[in-house]
């Protein structure tokens, strides 16, 4: 939209309208018109209809996106939001439309023609902003309701400002065509896309990146391994905000920031230059698991979660030691150094408590003068949790399981206790059933209660497992094969039980709880046999 259309809306309304029209060119990649063999004139226009909340004065600050595979796009950075456009058709409303400047000869052409389409066309086209200065604007020699509700208009705007002319929006295009618009809806950024945008960035045959490759090919060789992608050109590639980008890429631990000297070979290196990388889950869960056994055995981080830890000079320095193979700054180039230090510097980051606003800052009586970076329990918990659950493939008994799991659980105190509520999207519970075993003179049976037992179940691996039962020759993210895998673990789930997975799902290819419910399960109601209550249970579609 024009400055000086935008200006007279802002004048006239207030900003206070729910349809605009825009020069189509503004919905369009350059050189798609050649290339696709359109013909529409350069003066045809859309309806747009703003988003919930917006005045015109936000488009300001807002701009379209669009490439040739997906659809236009609104992008705003002062709001941090996007916005994708979608046809929708509207009865016979009045839109406001910018006069288009014609000179006399071209207003008595319009008023001859034959065709009411072809006349509306001519009379109600966009405003030219390549008009002469001399031209005069909105000629029609017509008397329709349309030119009279216009006169109207331009006697009730300000003298300083163009008027905008209501029109019905079916007279806006031949035949009555033009009765739709484009309706804005919010976009969400699916982690699956930003995850497929990161890999893409990689080099050939190249799924995920690894330092340790990095480490091992020649310096010449080593800027194939510097690809990756800045927030930027995530932002244009994915049609999003860069706001939108940088809270995706914290919520994904494997979106690896390359240090500066890795990004370019020049040392200034601005953030909006950094490059991010899909790193390597085999690494990441090493240099996890390295700064967990930190945490347990150096006494000056045990209490990470109240006190913290010193990132630079402790934590940092002993997980490098804890890595298989170790990293030695003997042995280690400045290069090589400063990447491992940065990929431990990442693990901790994806620990950190994020109710902290700052690091806790040590008091008088401390000696050290760094900060003190805390991290989350439950987040530490679950790391522990998770290595148990992979050193055996049999369900864990709930007692003995909470036992161990407390025991190699790091700190000490009771907000370093475990509860069953951090294996959420972790794991799943069997209860226990009540059997007739043979007591302990042979000679009769009771029933005995069977204990409780918890099975492995991690949303990120029943992803994992969903592309490999997926069928090859289908496209799109295997969303059928993640619930098959669900119901094949367990044919009953309780909402409370399914939602940690959904909520994981729902990150994951931006779709909302109730479509997924909807598309791929259905609701059984039974009755509590001893109690009568109704449950609700949800099984496979």
């Amino acid at each position: 939209m024009s400055d000086t259309c935008l200006d007279a809306l802002l004048s006239t309304r207030d900003g206070q309208i729910g349809l605009l029209t825009l020069p189509r060119e503004d919905l369009r990649v350059t050189g798609d018109s050649a290339s696709s063999g359109d013909t529409t004139p350069p003066s045809s226009f859309v309806l747009l209809q703003l988003p919930v909340g917006w005045q015109a004065r936000d488009l300001r600050d807002a701009h379209f996106v669009a490439n040739r595979s997906q659809q236009v796009v609104l992008v705003s950075e002062a709001h941090h939001c996007s916005f994708t456009a979608h046809r929708v058709e509207t009865s016979n409303v009045l839109v406001l439309v910018p006069p288009r400047k014609t000179t006399n000869h071209q207003a008595n052409a319009a008023a001859d023609a034959n065709d009411t389409g072809a006349e509306a066309e001519a009379g109600f086209a966009l405003h030219d902003t390549q008009a002469a200065d001399g031209d005069t604007p909105w000629k029609r020699d017509t008397d329709e309701p349309a030119s009279r509700e216009w006169k109207k208009a331009k006697l009730a705007a300000p003298r300083d400002a163009s008027p905008l002319v209501p029109v019905p929006a079916r007279l806006l295009k031949p035949g009555g065509i033009g009765s739709s618009f484009l309706e804005l809806r919010p976009t969400v950024l699916a982690r699956n896309d930003l995850q497929r945008a990161l890999r893409q960035a990689l080099p050939p045959n190249d799924a995920e990146w690894n330092p340790q490759s990095y480490s091992d090919c020649r310096h010449s060789d080593r800027t194939r391994m510097q690809r990756g992608r800045t927030v930027a050109q995530l932002a244009n590639y994915l049609q999003t905000s860069t706001q939108q980008i940088r809270n995706g890429l914290a919520a994904l631990p494997q979106a690896f920031p390359l240090p500066h000297s890795h990004n370019n070979n020049n040392n200034k290196v601005h953030h909006q230059t950094t490059s991010f990388v899909y790193l390597s889950e085999v690494v990441l869960q090493d240099i996890l698991d390295a700064i967990v056994a930190t945490l347990a055995e150096v006494d000056d981080c045990s209490d990470y979660a109240q006190h913290g830890v010193l990132l630079h000079s402790v934590l940092i320095p002993e997980a490098l030691q804890r890595l298989s193979p170790p990293v030695t700054t003997v042995h280690t180039d400045d290069a090589n150094l400063l990447l491992w230090q940065a990929l431990i510097r990442h693990g901790v980051d994806t620990l950190r408590d994020e109710s902290c606003s700052s690091p806790h800052i040590p008091s008088e009586s401390d000696t050290d003068c760094e900060p003190r970076t805390v991290l989350t329990v439950s987040k530490v918990a679950r790391l522990v949790a998770r290595r148990l659950f992979q050193m055996q493939t049999a369900p864990w008994e709930e007692r003995r399981f909470l036992a161990r799991w407390q025991s190699e659980l790091p700190g000490v105190g009771h907000i370093y206790a475990v509860h069953v509520a951090m294996l959420r999207g972790l794991a799943i519970r069997n209860e226990g059933s009540s059997t007739e075993r043979s007591v302990s003179d042979r000679t009769s049976t009771a029933t005995v209660p069977e204990e409780a037992t918890w099975r492995y179940l991690a949303a990120d691996q029943v992803v994992v497992r969903s592309h490999e039962h997926a069928d090859p020759t289908t496209t799109g993210y295997p969303t059928e094969s993640y619930f098959d895998v669900l119901f094949q673990t367990q044919s009953l789930w309780t909402l409370d039980a399914l939602q940690p997975y959904l909520d994981y799902l729902v990150v994951e290819t931006a779709t909302t709880q109730a479509d997924l419910l909807l598309r791929h399960t259905k609701l059984i109601i039974r009755t509590d046999p001893l109690t009568g209550a109704t449950l609700q249970f949800f099984t496979k579609r």
